[in-house]
C-alpha cells in the first residue's frame, strides 16, 4: 500500500483489488500478492522521474469501469494528476454506490476527479503564486494545463478548469440541466459537478476512450497497453537512464 501510494502508480488498481479482502483473505488472495511482489521485484528500479522544464504543464485524467467488483456491483473510479507529463497524484478506488449505468459510473467519476482538480488549483496557487490555465483532460489529449507566471497578458488567462471525459452521455448530464429528470435517483452529493460547472469553474468534453491514461487505474488490462499508459504516467527505468 506504500508503495502504491506514493512511488508506484502502476500497481494501484492490483493493491485495491488486494485491500478490498483484507478483512477475510483467502490462499488465492495470497497468491495474488505473491504475484504482485514478483512484479515489483522484477521492475525493482522502476520509479517515477521527475524533470525540470522551462515551465509546468498541469493534466488530469480519469475514467470509470462499470460494476466491475463481482461482490459489490460497483463500478471503480480511477484518476491521475500529472505535472510535465508525470505522475503527482493518481487515485483507484470503488466508487461509494452502486451505479445503474456506464453514464453514471462516469458521471461520478467526473465528480471525483473535479474535486481533486479544483484542490489542485487552489495548492498550486497558493505554493507557487502562480495564475492558473488549466485544462484538465480525462484521456490523453493534446492540450494541458500550463500554469502562468503573474504579469502575463489578460488574454492569456482562461478561467476555469477544462475537463475531457469519454462519456458523451455523462458529459450531456454535466452541461444539461434538464436532464435532471432522468438522475432522480442520483444522490445530491455527486451532483455538485453542475454548480461548478455553471460557475465556470470546470468544463467537460470529450476524448476517445484509447487515450484515457486513468485507464490503468480501472482495470486488468494486456501487456502492451498496461506498459504504454506505464511510461505515459512518467515512469523509468534508472538503468535505462545510466
Amino acid at each position: 500500500m506504500y508503495l502504491s501510494n506514493n512511488t508506484r502508480p502502476d500497481i494501484a488498481y492490483s493493491v485495491n483489488c488486494l485491500c478490498r479482502y483484507m478483512s477475510c483473505p483467502s490462499k488465492q488472495h495470497y497468491y495474488y500478492a505473491q504475484h504482485i511482489v514478483a512484479y515489483l521485484n522484477t521492475t525493482v528500479d522502476y520509479g517515477i522521474l521527475y524533470k525540470k522544464g522551462d515551465g509546468v504543464k498541469f493534466s488530469a485524467y480519469c475514467d470509470a469501469s462499470f460494476c466491475s467488483d463481482a461482490d459489490t456491483s460497483r463500478s471503480v473510479s480511477g484518476n491521475v494528476m500529472l505535472i510535465n507529463d508525470t505522475a503527482i497524484s493518481w487515485h483507484s478506488c470503488l466508487q461509494s454506490t452502486v451505479c445503474l449505468s456506464t453514464t453514471e459510473s462516469e458521471y461520478l467519476s467526473m465528480g471525483l476527479v473535479g474535486k481533486e482538480c479544483l484542490w489542485m488549483k487552489y495548492l498550486l496557487n497558493e505554493i507557487l503564486s502562480f495564475d492558473t490555465v488549466m485544462d484538465v483532460h480525462v484521456g490523453a489529449h493534446e492540450q494541458y494545463v500550463e500554469l502562468q507566471v503573474d504579469g502575463k497578458k489578460p488574454e492569456q488567462i482562461k478561467a476555469g478548469v477544462s475537463i475531457y471525459s469519454d462519456s458523451k452521455s455523462a458529459i450531456q448530464i454535466v452541461n444539461d440541466t434538464e436532464s435532471i429528470k432522468k438522475t432522480k435517483h442520483i444522490k445530491a452529493i455527486h451532483h455538485w459537478i453542475r454548480e461548478r460547472v455553471q460557475e465556470q469553474e470546470l468544463s467537460f468534453d470529450y476524448v476517445d476512450t484509447k487515450d484515457n491514461i486513468a485507464d490503468i487505474f480501472t482495470k486488468a488490462l494486456p501487456l502492451p497497453k498496461f506498459i504504454e499508459l506505464r511510461n505515459l504516467l512518467g515512469m523509468k527505468s534508472l538503468s535505462a537512464l545510466s
